[in-house]
């Protein structure tokens, strides 16, 4: 039997690993199974874990429907922010659930907001308005060379980050848990 060129091995490998990851993307947030972040993306910066507990970086900016978002200024609120893309599966797949944990708290005092890293502000635009996306959606229509996505370190989506009512990076790793973590974090008491 002939062995393939090292480069073509690369490139199966490569290409079984996208299949696997989106496969195993689309089938875990279908079944709202719980995969780690760390799993999906194994070389993401070690910096991140680091700023749990303080707070997180600035994210300022207005909704594309103008209205304003304040992360620093959401003290005493639960926000969850939803780095994502309209051609990302996984992502795609994991918003039937954002939808209804944000129906189920929002009365509560959870905020989502949506930053998303398509090339192309009126393919997000276009998309939450069919989905019905009724949260807060960013889309500076730079992709990865977008303000926020390298503020906040993102080299991979879906990545999902959750601060607390104190205005704290709560987790960086918060894809699969948010169910608990958003009810845990809402019955604290407020600052």
């Amino acid at each position: 039997m002939e062995r393939l060129p090292v480069r073509s091995q690369f490139r199966a490998i490569g290409a079984v690993r996208v299949i696997l990851l989106l496969g195993v993307g689309c089938h875990a947030a279908a079944d709202q199974q719980k995969i780690s972040d760390a799993w999906f993306f194994p070389d993401r910066p070690a910096g991140l874990k680091g700023i749990e507990g303080k707070p997180p970086p600035p994210l300022k900016l207005k909704s594309w429907i103008g209205e304003p978002v304040d992360v620093p200024g959401s003290k005493g609120k639960v926000v969850v922010i939803d780095f994502w893309a309209t051609w990302c599966g996984p992502c795609v797949a994991e918003l039937p659930h954002l939808k209804e944990l944000y129906t189920r708290f929002k009365d509560s005092g959870l905020e989502i907001i949506g930053i998303n890293l398509d090339e192309k502000a009126q393919t997000m635009i276009d998309f939450c308005a069919k989905k019905e996306l009724d949260w807060p959606q960013y889309c500076e229509g730079k992709g990865w060379k977008s303000e926020f996505s390298q503020s906040w370190g993102i080299n991979g989506i879906p990545t999902v980050f959750v601060v607390d009512k104190q205005g704290l990076l709560h987790s960086t790793e918060a894809r699969g848990q948010l169910d608990a973590m958003v009810a845990q974090l809402l019955a604290a008491p407020n600052p």
